[in-house]
């Protein structure tokens, strides 16, 4: 039998292998403002388009997916205090990204220059599930900033890591980045520009600096950043189109072909989550307000690829072991290593969900 620190660092080990494929995949997000309605876009450029879109539950008690060694600390451990939706590529538990029942939303972009913390007192976690961490325990952009002083990331054994787009309710946008060990964040002054694609803040920043001054519709290496901005400003000028359908139209004219695998809008005031993949083009829907997000409740699932068209709501299917098996199965593809260290690993990730426990709230 595997012991519980084996299981964990191979669970590890599987999310830094699964990660360090996507170095060569950009992806774009951002988030506009239609008479004080945000509205968040998200490009998820990728080698594969597999994945689910899931409903986490409130009232789950549970412990990060590592385990204890100098590297990286004891595990964060926490109860969920909000439902939430999020899309999955590499199981339950581990979205790249989402919006939770008070109106956060979370999104995650590679960024080849993270450097996070070494250890030190605070629990961590790791850095696709810091995603749901967040969506469990939050309601604004600036809780997910101050929770820097008391959560760590650790780093991924291989591999790239990422920065964070997030937004609220409120209107409020942050990038949120791990640079030389330490977090950094823009925040309303110090985000002139809510986009956020695959270059720190900082260095897009200054190439749409440059682009402004000399009238170029482009810039090396930030181009994506540069258009997105510049749509954005397009749409204040001119509200000729619905936000949810001029945020597809950002994310249609910055992205990256075939390897656009989701195009995703959280209209925010609404909890209300629109999406189209490039195997499925057409836009469907769902709305957090569709489901009991009480933890004694099943949890729901739904096929991001699945044929289907307008409001899904009433489409989802109840989770299994079975359905979370086959998602990593596929996130996995073509990745080699040993026949045996792969069935251990798809084994582990698969059943890692079951460890929770629900604390029904009376």
């Amino acid at each position: 039998m595997v012991n519980s620190n084996a299981r964990a660092a191979l669970i590890t080990l599987c999310l830094s292998l699964l990660l360090v494929t996507v170095e060569c995949y950009p992806c774009t997000s951002f988030c506009l403002h239609s008479d004080n309605r945000p509205i968040v876009g998200k490009n998820f450029d990728w080698s594969t388009g597999v994945g689910l879109v899931i409903v986490n539950k409130r009232g789950l008690q549970k412990v990060a997916a590592q385990y204890r060694n100098e590297a990286y600390g004891k595990p964060a451990h926490w109860e969920s205090k909000f439902g939430s939706v999020t899309f999955n590529q590499f199981g339950r538990e581990f979205p790249m990204g989402g919006i939770n029942e008070a109106g956060l939303v979370v999104e995650l972009l590679m960024l080849a220059e993270s450097e996070y913390p070494d250890p030190d007192s605070r629990p961590s976690i790791s850095m696709l599930q810091w995603v749901q961490y967040q969506l469990d325990n939050f309601r604004t952009t600036r809780e997910v900033i101050e929770s820097d002083s008391h959560l760590r990331i650790f780093p991924p054994l291989l591999g790239p890591g990422v920065h964070y787009f997030v937004s609220d309710r409120e209107g409020n946008c942050a990038s949120i980045e791990f640079l030389g060990g330490k977090a950094v964040w823009h925040a309303g002054k110090s985000l002139p520009v809510r986009v956020l694609t695959n270059r720190t803040y900082e260095d897009s920043l200054r190439a749409w600096g440059k682009n402004k001054q000399s009238h170029s519709n482009r810039s090396y290496g930030a181009g994506r950043f540069v258009r997105a901005a510049e749509l954005l400003g397009n749409y204040y000028g001119n509200k000729g189109e619905g936000p949810v359908e001029y945020a597809f139209s950002i994310l249609e004219n910055v992205s990256q072909g075939s390897f656009t695998k989701w195009s995703l809008v959280y209209d925010i005031a609404s909890l209300t989550v629109y999406f189209r993949t490039s195997s499925k083009e057409k836009v469907r829907y769902v709305s957090l307000r569709s489901f009991d997000l009480s933890c004694e409740s099943p949890v729901l699932v739904l096929d991001v690829n699945r044929g289907l068209q307008g409001n899904v709501g009433n489409m989802f299917t109840q989770y299994t072991k079975k359905i979370n098996r086959l998602l990593v199965q596929g996130a996995f593809g073509g990745m080699s290593f040993g026949t045996v260290e792969r069935q251990k690993v798809l084994d582990l990730i698969t059943a890692y969900p079951q460890a929770s426990i629900c604390h029904p709230r009376r």
